[in-house]
């Protein structure tokens, strides 16, 4: 069985349980944000330590809670 999918943000998400680990991994990729304000504002984005543009891995021990995780990282990095 492939991996599921999930729509959040207009981001995709792929999801699915690894009998390896025994644990749900869930896939994304994050696109690259606007920059706004010149040279300040790239010089604190670059600073802090959120998620950065391009593929992330989350994982858990269950479905319900690798989607939230893959969820409130999406939502963090679009809050910034």
């Amino acid at each position: 069985m492939g991996p599921k999918t999930d729509m959040h943000q207009n981001i995709e998400i792929r999801y699915g349980y690894s009998i390896g680990d025994d644990m749900f991994h869930a896939h994304f990729m994050l696109p690259s944000k606007a920059r706004k304000g010149g040279f300040q504002r790239s010089v604190s984005m670059s600073m802090s330590p959120g998620l950065s543009e391009g593929k992330h891995h989350v994982k858990a021990s269950n479905e319900a809670d690798v989607l939230k995780n893959a969820h409130n990282a999406i939502d963090s990095y679009f809050e910034d």
